[in-house]
């Protein structure tokens, strides 16, 4: 096990812990295995806790994990059960906490990888989704089989799965809550890569390692650009594109990456400031446009 986040608590008590197995990459990895990984409160506020950490010293590569047999089984139904009959505290206190938590994973600067190494149930699926990459262990089974509860799959089923298998698949996967094995998950274009349950974390770290060769301003930027672009029409988009090229150009790896091809050496990057994220608005470069943007047809973009 790579160098762990110091904390106040044994790691028999824990729910995550984090792991720097080298300079560039950071693991996450839920270790409630007598729960099965699943996201309880402590879960949740743990989770943030490591993000803390990350977006502190931001690695090139995050790999999220579980540990035993499951990456995350979903919610804590016993939490559940304290909460029946309170729909309101379901919708504005439980399901937003879980919701800020996971969007804070999805908006880190750095690519960020689930290594699905069990089964992912529910909300389990629904933190993978919020990666930006999927790779999962074969025999591995996922679903979102909250409709079989009575509950819904919001913290990225019903949002963010169509975008990832289209809107039909979505709605089967959704509305019946049937488990996908890791195969088909594969054809649909949920999981990025499946491997042999042996391999899988050596498969991650060693995709997580090759994103250093690229900038990692420029890996932040590019990020922020593709999210910020969904949902939007195409000007839009390239508006978003044109602040990506913007902040990216500005930054001295633009310099460091375009010398280092004309000097045919290896690119030495620098690294991401502390408190990076892949939401913030950065640089507001004018784009000239064919028709009126504003009255002087220089608007800020971004």
């Amino acid at each position: 096990m790579g160098k762990n986040m110091t904390v106040s608590k044994s790691i028999a008590d824990r729910a995550v812990v984090l792991e720097r197995p080298n300079a560039d990459t950071a693991i996450i990895r839920l270790v409630r295995e007598s729960r099965r990984n699943t996201l309880s409160a402590q879960l949740i506020d743990e989770l943030e806790l490591v993000l803390n950490d990350i977006e502190a010293a931001p690695p090139r590569a995050v790999i999220v994990t579980g540990q035993g047999q499951a990456f995350c089984a979903g919610a804590e139904i016993s939490e559940f059960k304290e909460m029946m009959g309170k729909p309101s505290v379901i919708s504005t206190e439980y399901l937003p906490r879980i919701l800020q938590v996971f969007e804070r994973l999805r908006n880190l600067p750095c690519p960020t990888i689930a290594a699905i190494n069990g089964h992912a149930m529910g909300g389990g699926l629904e933190l993978a989704i919020n990666c930006d990459f999927r790779i999962a262990a074969k025999g591995v089974l996922l679903a979102l089989p909250e409709v079989q509860l009575g509950v819904v799959a919001a913290a990225a089923g019903v949002q963010q799965l169509h975008r990832l298998v289209g809107r039909a698949k979505a709605l089967e996967i959704l509305l019946l809550g049937d488990r996908v094995p890791a195969d088909e998950a594969l054809a649909l274009g949920l999981v990025t890569s499946v491997c042999a349950p042996e391999d899988l974390e050596a498969k991650a770290l060693e995709f997580a390692d090759r994103f250093k060769r690229c900038a990692p301003s420029v890996v932040a930027e590019t990020k922020r650009a593709v999210y910020r672009s969904e949902g939007n029409d195409i000007n839009a988009a390239d508006d978003f594109a044109a602040t990506a090229i913007f902040n990216a150009t500005s930054a001295p790896n633009f310099e460091e990456g375009i010398g280092a091809f004309l000097e045919k050496r290896e690119a030495s990057f620098s690294a991401l400031p502390a408190g990076t994220s892949s939401t913030g608005k950065g640089g507001k470069p004018p784009r000239q446009a064919s028709t009126p943007l504003c009255k002087d047809q220089a608007c800020p973009r971004g």
